[in-house]
C-alpha cells in the first residue's frame, strides 16, 4: 500500500540527472576526502621525518662539540696531573730532607771511603744515620778492603757488618753492607 510491506518497492522521485550529479558530488567529494587525508599523512610523515633529521643533526654536532671539549679537558687533566706529581715530589723530597738532615754530610764520609771498583746500586739511609749499601765489584778483594776501610774509620762509622757476598752471573760480585754513620 505504501510502500512498507513485502511486495514494496522502493519509490525513486530524484530524476536520473540529479542522481547523476550528486553521485558525481559523492565520488569528487569521497576521493577529495581520501587525497586530503593522504595529503595530510604524508605531510605528517614528511614534518616527522625532517625533525628526526635535525635532531640527528643537532646529536652529531653535540657529540663532536663534547669530543672537542673532552680533548680540551684532557689537555688540561694531563698537565694538572704533571703539575700535582711535581709537588708531590717535592713534598716527598722536603719531608726526606727534614727526616735526614744530615745525609749530605753522611753520604761525603761512606764517598770519601769508596774504593775504585766498586759500583753503588742501592744506598739506604735512616734518620738515625743507619746506612745500608747494597753494590757490586769485579774483585772480591776489592770488597774486604771496602769493608776493612769502613771499619778502622772508627770516627765516622760504627757497627760495620758485612751482611751478604754472592757471585753474580756477569762474574763480578754483589754485596750488601750495613753501618752506622756517626
Amino acid at each position: 500500500m505504501f510502500g512498507f510491506g513485502k511486495g514494496s518497492r522502493e519509490l525513486n522521485l530524484i530524476p536520473k540527472e540529479e542522481q547523476k550529479i550528486r553521485t558525481a558530488r559523492i565520488k569528487i567529494l569521497t576521493f577529495g576526502t581520501l587525497f586530503v587525508v593522504i595529503a595530510f599523512e604524508l605531510l605528517v610523515f614528511f614534518g616527522v621525518f625532517l625533525i628526526n633529521q635535525a635532531e640527528q643533526n643537532t646529536n652529531k654536532d653535540l657529540k663532536q662539540t663534547l669530543s672537542q671539549k673532552e680533548a680540551e679537558w684532557q689537555q688540561f687533566a694531563t698537565k694538572a696531573n704533571s703539575v700535582k706529581e711535581v709537588k708531590t715530589n717535592l713534598a716527598a723530597a722536603e719531608i726526606f730532607n727534614d727526616q735526614h738532615p744530615n745525609l749530605e754530610s753522611f753520604i761525603q764520609k761512606i764517598q770519601k771511603v769508596i774504593p775504585s771498583g766498586i759500583i753503588l746500586t742501592n744506598l739506604s739511609v735512616t734518620k738515625s744515620g743507619e746506612v745500608s749499601i747494597q753494590a757490586t765489584a769485579a774483585k772480591s778483594a776489592v770488597i774486604y778492603q771496602f769493608f776493612s776501610v769502613l771499619r778502622e774509620r772508627t770516627e765516622d762509622f760504627d757497627e760495620v757488618n758485612l751482611i751478604s757476598v754472592a757471585k753474580s752471573d756477569s762474574g763480578g760480585y754483589n754485596f750488601i753492607l750495613d753501618l752506622k754513620v756517626k
